[in-house]
């Protein structure tokens, strides 16, 4: 993610989900692809799987991958 955001943009919220979709994983895989899945039926597949990516590149961030 950026070094610099604004906490009032769309891109600061996405990040924070992002943040949360990670915490979810870390307790309970299930509830992460739960939360997806919800994010999929209410705001559509893209943003469920751009939600996905950026949990995804955190991870990756995070763990040196």
């Amino acid at each position: 993610m950026s070094e610099y955001i604004d906490t009032n943009s769309e891109e600061w919220r996405h990040e924070c989900e992002a943040r949360h979709v990670l915490a979810l994983r870390r307790q309970d895989r299930n509830a992460a692809h739960d939360y997806l899945a919800l994010v999929a039926k209410r705001r559509g597949r893209a943003a469920a799987d751009a939600l996905r990516d950026a949990a995804a590149k955190l991870w990756s961030e995070s763990h040196g991958d």
